[in-house]
């Protein structure tokens, strides 16, 4: 017998499309002029609906004052331009890259606009030493752009005592990275070492706080709290012992560091982070890859709390036909159930412990058809994410 009961839904739709020219000029040698056009247009509608049981009644009626249809629109046009030469052992490659982004939000009761235009410089450095041994210097900036959930005006309720609510007025962040390394290729694959310190301006983290006037129930949202600094160095390994067999190996350690304000509050935190994993791909004379993968990340400090380590694992199959014109892929996801994580939170007012984990495996099917022997160029303006149902672990 049912006594009491909540019912959410969430849906679309959600369209995006693409556009991109690019052009090359070759100059001397292997030197060479690029310069292109990127956008992404997004149109989304999220209804979000939400139903209560009714036990005189036996049926869920709906919940007008906790439903809402929020429309979303996302435009960005991007111009870049890079150079690279060569000037005998040392090779140079400054960009630069324009971009306006046009973000607008309409809720039930209010519009939130954003307009603006970014510039984000490059420069690559490389000198070749004896042993082909190679040094490499580069600074970038870069931009990671709030998600479709991070963004939603209004609350939604997961539970009696849990409620999200999104910040329409998040800012992107910024990340300016300076790298640098030695890169040393042999005969049977390569090994890189590289340092490097970055900077994160309007960082955004998760933000809880205690719901007024309801007792026991938590209210979680998003903010720009500050900036980070991450300072640490990174070890990756490729081999391949055979032809059929290759093998990947990485490492990072990093100190981390938070600084920024949360509810009126400046705060300062920092931990010792580190994190490694591997990958081995099979390739058979049939056209088969089949890709084993392993990660795992240590725990690390968050604005008002604390992330533990998380470890997981996943195998992949790709298949070609035709080709390659014909691509199937499959992939399973987390096979060991290990992908679980713990949050803690904690304020003047409160402490959490969560334990999240997930149904698990994960298991995807993809399949590609190539026109006209189409590869898809790598660099890519960096995406907008509004597809995905934000997952109750983030909390």
């Amino acid at each position: 017998r049912i006594t009491s009961g909540r019912r959410t839904f969430e849906g679309g739709p959600r369209n995006r499309l693409g556009a991109k020219l690019d052009y090359t000029l070759p100059l001397r040698a292997e030197d060479k002029l690029e310069a292109g056009y990127q956008g992404q247009f997004v149109r989304s509608q999220d209804r979000y609906e939400m139903t209560e049981y009714d036990t005189a009644a036996r049926r869920y009626p709906d919940l007008p004052s906790f439903s809402y249809i929020s429309d979303f629109r996302y435009d960005i046009h991007a111009l870049y331009s890079t150079w690279s030469a060569t000037f005998g052992r040392l090779g140079v490659q400054p960009g630069l890259r324009l971009e306006q982004t046009a973000r607008t939000i309409s809720a039930p009761d209010s519009v939130f606009a954003l307009n603006q235009w970014d510039i984000f410089p490059t420069a690559h450095l490389s000198y070749k030493l004896p042993a082909e041994l190679q040094l490499m210097a580069s600074y970038t900036r870069r931009i990671d752009r709030p998600r479709g959930w991070d963004l939603e005006p209004s609350e939604r309720w997961l539970d009696a005592y849990n409620v999200l609510k999104g910040n329409p007025g998040l800012k992107n962040e910024y990340i300016d990275a300076i790298e640098g390394g030695l890169l040393w290729p042999f005969s049977a694959g390569r090994i890189s070492l590289e340092g490097y310190h970055r900077i994160t301006h309007n960082l955004t983290n998760r933000i809880s706080s205690l719901y007024p006037g309801r007792p026991g129930v938590m209210l979680r949202t998003i903010e720009n709290v500050g900036t980070d600094r991450s300072t640490g160095a990174e070890l990756s390994l490729d081999l391949t012992p055979f032809p059929w067999w290759s093998i990947t190996l990485e490492g990072d350690i990093y100190d981390y560091r938070m600084h920024g304000e949360i509810l009126g509050r400046t705060f300062d935190r920092s931990s010792f982070n580190w994190t490694t994993g591997g990958s081995f791909d099979f390739r058979f004379p049939t056209m088969t890859l089949v890709q084993l993968r392993a990660n795992y990340s240590s725990p690390t400090t968050e604005a008002q709390g604390t992330s533990g380590s998380t470890f997981s694992t996943s195998i992949a199959l790709r298949q070609a036909f035709f080709n390659r014109s014909l691509l199937i892929s499959l992939q399973v996801r987390d096979l060991l159930s290990s992908g679980g994580h713990v949050i803690t939170t904690e304020g003047d007012d409160f402490y959490t412990h969560a334990n999240f984990a997930r149904k698990t495996p994960v298991v995807t099917l993809g399949l590609t058809w190539s026109f006209n022997n189409y590869r898809p160029d790598r660099r890519q303006l960096p995406g907008i994410e509004t597809e995905e149902i934000e997952p109750v672990q983030q909390f």
